[in-house]
């Protein structure tokens, strides 16, 4: 996306123009221009043989841990270093993706063909050792084994150093997916744990709320209730007032008249 925005010098809208213009200098120095020119040298490379074009894969953005444990699933067992390369190299069409996994592929099945072979007609296939011959095959380059990905622990021993190619020690697969198994029911239950706390710590959140509110509504409705009751009764005192004004006044007595005692 970078490359893409660099090469038409159009920024993105995501990107706040206060980074984009610092970033031009810094496309423009030769420390970048070098690393660039030496990072297209690398994806470029034939690490097949000249002619077998650049190294690629189609298991997209999924890891090979992933890939790994679907195929498990698919096969019912765990799946052997050269069918996990063969399921992230292949297209749709069935064809390999390049040379250099064509090769491979073709090399381990080879050697994996010539060790199932008994040595005479009447002894049964001798056990073969897949992730030997796949190592032995592919080697190990800066503590990476080719075509395995993240997944490359569960099939042995990766070397420290791109010169060492140690032979692949013997696993017992059931022990390393048992094992990887407890160590994902783990996380699964640390995500479940943090979940747990999120939604009780909102079901809390939204209780307070929800007492806030009940409260708030019982104090205005009390201090509505007085409001009304003193309007009320400045309305009935300012009634009384006028009926009191509308009554006639009591005629008033002579100071001649009798009064009622004497009569």
């Amino acid at each position: 996306m970078l490359s893409e925005a660099r090469a038409c010098e159009k920024k993105r809208k995501h990107i706040p123009v206060s980074i984009w213009e610092s970033w031009k200098p810094h496309w423009e120095t030769k420390a970048f221009q070098a690393k660039s020119t030496q990072c297209s040298r690398n994806r470029l490379s034939e690490k097949g043989g000249e002619g077998s074009g650049p190294s690629r894969h189609t298991g997209g953005s999924r890891a090979h841990r992933e890939h790994a444990r679907l195929l498990a699933k698919e096969l019912g067992r765990p799946a052997h270093p050269h069918e996990l390369l063969k399921k992230t190299h292949v297209k749709a069409n069935k064809e390999f993706v390049d040379q250099k996994s064509k090769s491979t592929y073709d090399a381990i099945m080879s050697k994996i063909v010539s060790a199932s072979q008994p040595e005479d007609r009447s002894s049964k296939p001798p056990e073969v050792d897949y992730s030997q011959i796949y190592l032995e095959e592919v080697g190990v380059k800066k503590t990476h084994i080719y075509g395995l990905g993240s997944q490359a622990p569960f099939y042995g021993h990766v070397g420290a150093s791109s010169s060492s190619i140690s032979p692949l020690q013997d696993i017992d697969f059931n022990a390393r997916v048992n094992e990887c198994a407890g160590h994902r029911l783990q996380e699964i239950k640390e995500e479940m744990k943090h979940e747990m706390r999120s939604e009780i710590r909102e079901e809390i959140r939204q209780e307070m709320k929800e007492k806030m509110r009940e409260e708030l509504r019982e104090e205005m409705r009390h201090e509505m209730q007085q409001e009304v009751r003193e309007q009320v009764d400045l309305l009935l005192q300012n009634r009384l007032s006028v009926l009191i004004g509308g009554l006639p006044t009591p005629p008033s007595r002579r100071p001649d008249s009798p009064s009622n005692d004497m009569i």
